[in-house]
């Protein structure tokens, strides 16, 4: 026997927001699939993902863990947003903290207290976060690490924006594996093993030693 129900035009109206949420996220994610094509760049990858996620998802800060099975920790190697510098090159060991927990358990967490990631700096003046959306980032049934997004607000995170994010998360983890796995390839000597050449060139760039005036001195340790 088959029930039909007349709807009302409250329930019209709220259906309609869905599909119109729904055709939104998904066109995001198509966004980013296509923004993401011959990426091999995590920080290229990372601003990528943060400017699409920010039209679906409010946060002040996108943080980047990824996953060093050798050491078996995470290490936050890309940060987008507020308080970035600070929280950039972070390292947390797998299964502790809540980053660290939401990598090994591979489940999403969401408006649990920032300190568990950061500790005081959290609450620094610089940052003031309030609420986290972390989730892992898993290709192939292999850890790659976790997406985490910060808030200023208390419960700043919806179960809508834990469905997008695991969407994006699985989107995503793919070109996060092989960025991570390049950038690595590079600055390992490919004989002995050893740092090469081309990360001193990266580390020289990032520190802004090549941008130090002639008279400056510096010692290399060889």
């Amino acid at each position: 026997i088959a029930h039909s129900r007349r709807a009302t035009p409250e329930h019209a109206s709220a259906t309609g927001d869905e599909i119109t949420a729904s055709a939104d996220e998904m066109l995001a994610i198509y966004d980013i699939a296509r923004a993401l094509a011959g990426q091999v760049s995590v920080a290229d990858a990372g601003d990528v993902v943060a400017k699409h996620l920010r039209r679906l998802i409010p946060s002040s800060l996108c943080v980047f863990y990824l996953y060093d099975s050798v050491n078996d920790e995470l290490e936050a190697q890309h940060a987008v947003g507020e308080g970035a510098a600070l929280v950039r090159g972070m390292k947390v060991s797998l299964g502790q903290r809540l980053s660290g927990w939401v990598a090994a358990n591979r489940q999403t967490i969401s408006n649990s207290d920032p300190t568990l990631d950061s500790g005081d700096l959290a609450r620094s003046p610089s940052l003031t976060l309030r609420s986290t959306l972390s989730t892992p980032l898993v290709a192939d049934d292999t850890l790659v690490g976790v997406l985490a997004l910060y808030s200023s607000e208390e419960n700043g995170f919806s179960e809508g924006h834990c469905r997008v994010i695991e969407m994006v998360a699985r989107e995503i983890a793919r070109t996060f594996k092989r960025a991570f796995e390049f950038e690595n390839s590079i600055k390992r000597d490919a004989v002995t093993g050893l740092p090469s050449l081309k990360q001193l060139e990266q580390f020289i760039d990032s520190t802004g030693i090549g941008q130090a005036p002639h008279d400056a001195q510096f010692t290399l340790l060889f």
